[in-house]
């Protein structure tokens, strides 16, 4: 089952939760002036799947743009993502899962280190972004506890990590939970009730500060629409992050 954003493909599709409360409202509207670019999400992903980092490239477009005909795919960039003297080139695939996407099938992450992407294509500014590996979500064995109701265990925090989110699996389900990094271990506690079966992995995605922002940053309804304050790119719009993956044998 794959889970990015998850754990990280909820990014693509830009999925929101609305608040409760809809609190202080802005009293005017404040005009932005649009800039043609690359509208982008990039994931370098430390897991144990294959070739599981991408770049997903598009056009940034105004509201009035929006159609059901509409394409904003760029299918003619040239990607390359740079760590230290290594150089990648990310090329266009067709994911049945991921849509349309450049990555390469021979990149391998390393935790701790430091990647950088650029992103060219005609008549659109070049886009550069860096992101750094997270480490590993560190799980205390000893403090998992399991019963027919409850789960319990300790993730013991790291400071490149700024968002956790932690998944419980069954064979045939899952569920989940987002939480902050307040400075100290979390002590998780899942109700199981609305698990379909017996819990099997526990997996846990920690999110460094790009992802971590962009996850909890407001999105408009219509997809890749102009969102300037969720940015961490340059010269372009959307986000270059990283994620790291832990997983728990429950068995």
């Amino acid at each position: 089952m794959y889970r990015i954003l998850i754990a990280i493909f909820s990014l693509i599709l830009f999925t929101c939760d609305l608040p409760h409360e809809l609190g202080s409202q802005p009293t005017e509207i404040i005009p932005t002036n649009f800039e043609p670019g690359h509208n982008i999400l990039g994931v370098i992903r430390l897991d144990d799947k294959a070739n599981s980092s991408f770049v997903r490239v598009e056009r940034a477009y105004q509201n009035e743009e929006f159609s059901d005909i509409f394409s904003v795919l760029i299918e003619n960039a040239i990607v390359t993502i740079r760590q230290d003297t290594n150089k990648y080139t990310f090329t266009p695939v067709t994911d049945s899962i991921r849509g349309f996407i450049y990555t390469n099938f021979q990149f391998k992450p390393l935790e701790g280190k430091q990647y950088f992407l650029s992103i060219k294509s005609p008549d659109l500014p070049d886009v550069t972004a860096d992101t750094k590996i997270p480490s590993r979500p560190i799980v205390i064995d000893s403090s998992i506890n399991v019963t027919e109701k409850q789960i319990k265990f300790t993730i013991k925090l790291s400071s490149d990590i700024k968002l956790y989110e932690v998944f419980i699996l069954s064979e045939t389900d899952d569920i989940s939970r987002r939480l902050s990094n307040d400075d100290k271990d979390l002590l998780i506690e899942i109700n199981l009730s609305k698990l379909n079966g017996t819990p099997k992995l526990i997996e846990v995605y920690g999110y460094e500060s790009n992802l971590a922002k962009y996850l909890s940053s407001s999105f408009t309804i219509k997809p890749q629409t102009f969102h300037e304050i969720v940015s961490t790119v340059n010269d372009g719009y959307g986000c270059f992050g990283a994620l790291s993956k832990t997983t728990v044998n429950l068995n």
